[in-house]
């Protein structure tokens, strides 16, 4: 009875196989779905050893464009910078620099924007508890938005900024 398609079943004190599979009565030892099961089970490892070998032939080049991938945003992050802030070692907020305060390069949009913001140098420097209100806090993070917004359509023009961040921050304001 290893079939696991078989049940027993009683019917008023009476016992009796019965076949999940087919649906129907069969004995109480030997269901005939036994070899069916077999073959399944055999059809699904040979399925699986398809794919683990799959897998393992394009596991070198998946990883290989992983690598470059992370190697250029690794570099990205490194040489990020600020349009309106020069010295990226100081809370922006209140300029403390003690060492009981870690100081984090934080992308003003973050999200699907996080490249976008790296890339036009959109970044305030935060310690971690500005770092946390500026997640928590929409207000404290719309006022940088907006800040930052003003510095970049100093030099580009307002249908650039809206193609590049599609969201006009200082009017939205209210």
């Amino acid at each position: 009875m290893n079939c696991k398609n078989h049940r027993i079943r009683t019917k008023k004190g009476n016992k009796y196989g019965y076949c999940t599979l087919y649906k129907k009565e069969v004995p109480v030892f030997g269901c005939k779905c036994e070899s069916i099961d077999q073959k399944m089970y055999n059809n699904w490892s040979m399925n699986v050893n398809k794919i683990i070998n799959l897998h393992n032939k394009t596991k070198n080049t998946v990883q290989k464009s992983i690598k470059k991938r992370s190697y250029k945003l690794a570099k990205r992050e490194k040489e990020r910078y600020s349009i309106i802030y020069q010295d990226l070692s100081k809370c922006c907020v209140n300029g403390c620099l003690t060492p009981n305060y870690n100081v984090q390069k934080n992308e003003v949009f973050d999200g699907a924007y996080r490249q976008l913001s790296i890339k036009h140098g959109m970044i305030c420097p935060l310690c971690d508890n500005h770092h946390k209100q500026f997640h928590k806090d929409r207000r404290f993070a719309i006022k940088y938005k907006i800040q930052f917004e003003e510095e970049f359509l100093k030099n580009h023009v307002k249908e650039e900024w809206l193609d590049i961040f599609k969201i006009d921050y200082k009017y939205k304001k209210k």
